[in-house]
């Protein structure tokens, strides 16, 4: 992960940097402690996100790690962007408004809002 790093979505990083200028954004994952720090460093994206959590680093849910994110960064009124059914849940139980990414990896359950490119995140929220 750290040498190879994965590619990014087509329009991630500059719709980042955009959001990033507006409202600070966040990752919460379900990945190993470790990958997250990598994920930023191999795409330059260390100016773009406030904070990050993962279940590698807590042992938690990714609902309670939302929930840690939302509370570390006294959250008003938070979305969540997920690819799964998993995320949509996590969403619900945080009470969150879930953008179902439908380019993503996963498949979620007849979700309000869904977006089939990055880009179009700004539609939904700027």
């Amino acid at each position: 992960m750290k040498s190879m790093g994965g590619q990014l979505f087509p329009h991630v990083k500059e719709v980042l940097a955009d959001l990033a200028k507006l409202h600070p954004v966040f990752i919460v994952s379900n990945c190993l402690s470790g990958y997250i720090e990598n994920f930023i460093e191999f795409h330059h994206l260390q100016n773009i996100f406030s904070d990050f959590e993962s279940s590698g680093n807590t042992g938690l849910s990714k609902a309670e790690n939302i929930k840690l994110i939302i509370a570390r960064n006294k959250l008003i009124s938070p979305v969540y962007v997920g690819d799964t059914a998993w995320d949509q849940e996590a969403s619900e139980i945080n009470k969150l408004p879930f953008i179902y990414a439908g380019y993503g990896f996963g498949k979620a359950n007849n979700p309000i809002y869904r977006i089939d490119d990055f880009k179009e995140l700004k539609t939904l929220l700027f």
